[in-house]
């Protein structure tokens, strides 16, 4: 059976419990932002509840992405930002290697 998606009261941010999983007393629920760039649309998961997600940091995530889009600083997608983000620790272990040569 397919998940039946869940609106929250923020645009663009939706969710899904899991069938069997909890997360204390409710099922779990894996959270994903919705939205478009590009003129085409794009839907990213972001996580479990029980790994700390909630429907407010979800959005909050999708509106720094949407301004990252209209401004031009910064990633623009999930993806965007984990390729980013592994740059800077590439960056960050070259470093400190160099720093311990010397």
């Amino acid at each position: 059976m397919a998940a039946q998606w869940k609106q929250t009261k923020y645009p663009g941010v939706r969710y899904y419990e899991h069938a069997t999983r909890k997360h204390g007393v409710k099922k779990d629920r894996y959270y994903a932002i919705r939205y478009q760039k590009e003129g085409k649309r794009k839907e990213e998961g972001l996580g479990w509840a029980s790994k700390g997600w909630t429907a407010e940091e979800a959005n909050v995530e999708l509106s720094e992405l949407k301004k990252a889009y209209t401004t031009g600083n910064g990633a623009t997608s999930l993806a965007d930002k984990r390729v980013l983000e592994k740059e800077r620790r590439e960056k960050e272990q070259i470093e400190k290697e160099r720093v311990e040569k010397e």
